[in-house]
Parts: C-alpha cells; sequence; structure tokens
C-alpha cells in the first residue's frame, strides 16, 4: 500500500512537524537527506530572495542567491519545479515515460532534460520502478481507473483522464503506444517521396480512428441505459469473429440469443424520434424506467409531463 510519493511525504514531515524542523535518522535514505538539505536551503534562500528584490523591484527568481542554490542542487531543483508546475500534463507525461519502462537517457531526450532530474523525480515523487511487475498495485495505487473516469459535461476529456489514458496505454502498451496516445499518430517512417504522402494520409487516417476508439473504449461508461446496446455491440464482433474462423462459447451463443429475441423499439412521430420530441423529456426531471418503457411504445408518461412543465424555468 505504499505511496509512489512516500519520500517526498516524509521529507515535508521532517520540515513541517513542528516549529522547527527534524533532523533526518539512520533510517532515512541518501535522498530523502538530500531533498531535506535542498528544500531546506531552497526556502530559505527564496525568502531571502524576494525580500531582497522587492527593494529593487526585481523579479525574485533573478536573485543571485538562487542562481548559486540552482548551481549547486540543479536535478533536485528540476525535479522539484516539474512536480510543482501549474500545468499537471508535464508531470503526467513524464510518469507515463516510467510507467513504460523507458530509462533515464531515453526519458531525458524526450523532455530536453538530464538524465539525473528523471533519476531524482522517480525516487522523490513517483517511486515505482522497483514495482513495474507488481500489476495490482500499479493498477490500484497508480491507475485509480474507478475515480478517474468521469468526462466534463461537455464531452471533452479533463486533465484525470488524459493522465489517466497516459499511464494506462504507456504501463499495458510501451513506448511507441504512449507516443500514438500522446500525438495521434503511430511511430513510422515519414514519406520519403511527394508520391508517398497520399499513401501517408491514408494509413495515418486509418490510425488515427484506431488510437481514438480505442482510447474512447476505456474510458466508456456503462449505465443502465446503454448496457443492452454494449452487449449488442460486444455480440456482433463475436459474430464477426465467427465468420471469421473463430467459435463462440455456449455462454456467449445463449446471450446472443436472448439479446436477439428482445423486441427493440423506438416510438416514431411524423418521421422523428419521440425521444427527441416529446414534451415530458423537456424539463428538469429524467424519466423512471416504467416511463421510459413507455415511451418507447407511443405513450407519454402523464405525471412526468404534469411535473416537468410545473417545473421549467
Amino acid at each position: 500500500m505504499r505511496d509512489p510519493g512516500w519520500r517526498f511525504a516524509r521529507v515535508l514531515h521532517l520540515l513541517e512537524s513542528g516549529p522547527r524542523p527534524l533532523r533526518p535518522t539512520r533510517n532515512d535514505d541518501r535522498y530523502i537527506r538530500g531533498y531535506v538539505k535542498f528544500l531546506t536551503e531552497y526556502r530559505y534562500a527564496w525568502t531571502r530572495a524576494e525580500s531582497e528584490m522587492e527593494q529593487l523591484h526585481r523579479d525574485p527568481a533573478d536573485s543571485p542567491r538562487l542562481s548559486r542554490l540552482f548551481a549547486k542542487f540543479a536535478e533536485r531543483w528540476y525535479s522539484y519545479r516539474w512536480h510543482m508546475h501549474e500545468d499537471r500534463e508535464w508531470r503526467a507525461l513524464l510518469q507515463a515515460r516510467i510507467l513504460a519502462r523507458e530509462d533515464d537517457d531515453e526519458i531525458a531526450v524526450h523532455f530536453g532534460t538530464l538524465p539525473k532530474v528523471v533519476h531524482w523525480y522517480e525516487r522523490m515523487f513517483f517511486n515505482v520502478r522497483d514495482r513495474l511487475e507488481s500489476r495490482t498495485w500499479i493498477a490500484k495505487t497508480i491507475l485509480q481507473s474507478a475515480t478517474f473516469r468521469a468526462a466534463n459535461r461537455d464531452g471533452s476529456m479533463t486533465e484525470n483522464q488524459r493522465d489517466l489514458m497516459y499511464k494506462l496505454f504507456a504501463y499495458y502498451g510501451g513506448s511507441y503506444a504512449l507516443d500514438a496516445v500522446i500525438t495521434g499518430f503511430e511511430h513510422d517512417a515519414m514519406p520519403a517521396s511527394a508520391s508517398g504522402v497520399s499513401l501517408w494520409f491514408e494509413k495515418t487516417a486509418k490510425s488515427l480512428l484506431r488510437i481514438r476508439a480505442t482510447t474512447a473504449l476505456q474510458l466508456f461508461e456503462a449505465n443502465k441505459f446503454n448496457v443492452m446496446q454494449l452487449f449488442d455491440l460486444c455480440f456482433n464482433v463475436m459474430s464477426v469473429m465467427e465468420r471469421a474462423g473463430t467459435t463462440g462459447s455456449p455462454l456467449e451463443e445463449a446471450v446472443a440469443d436472448a439479446l436477439s429475441s428482445l423486441n427493440w423499439q423506438m416510438a416514431v412521430r411524423d418521421e422523428q424520434s419521440l425521444f427527441a420530441t416529446s414534451d415530458c423529456l423537456q424539463g428538469p426531471a429524467e424519466p423512471r424506467t416504467k416511463e421510459l418503457l413507455m415511451l418507447s411504445s407511443g405513450e407519454e408518461p402523464q405525471e412526468l409531463l404534469e411535473y416537468n412543465q410545473q417545473n421549467s424555468s
């Protein structure tokens, strides 16, 4: 149940437990000791820089005091600023690269930074390399898929969803799959000539469709309104596989027969769906299951209709 940022949590505990910072013990490793030293000097230098540069009406970041501290602790400085950056996607992308099992040198090339920065970041903020084969721990502690899948109201992906997608494809698909999710393009050679541009566009269009469809399926939320359509889609895919030579199990055949026996219908009025035109749906209340069945058979639930008419603004 170890948190991936356990070392940084320990550093904060030592520095913020009371009026005076605690000293590391002999059980604290060199990374904790090193970060306690850096963060202590960093906070002191930043406070002094703000005071000194305020008198000169200059940005505290331009202080010579901070420049000297940066030269002394460059790797720790960069790893700290990376983790605290206001754009969370920087942090998500770095963590995904680590989950993709890339080493420090490879990750440093992707971001144009120093390998030691990646090393310090992994040790302090995202310590997972010694547990990459612990799949249950990764799923529970890192991916947290159950809490991060809710989309924005307009259907667009949230920061949490993007973070989850990067990490899922990195951990299970590796570096090339992560590249495809980040950029939308597969890891492939560019056209060698003008005649190859048309073929490249065709391959890219197919690739984009596959990538978007896969990411959408991963974040797809099943509920009582779409679960039957999801089952139907699943067994249609199975049917295609069976026609291609793959046989299904008796359970799959039984469920498929049950689905095919259901009477799927939608009431139509003037060639438009009743669900799109019914006055029952023009209000704050949503239909119950019984009322949905009434709508699908062409009836309008009077109780729902009256409530929405009375409470609509």
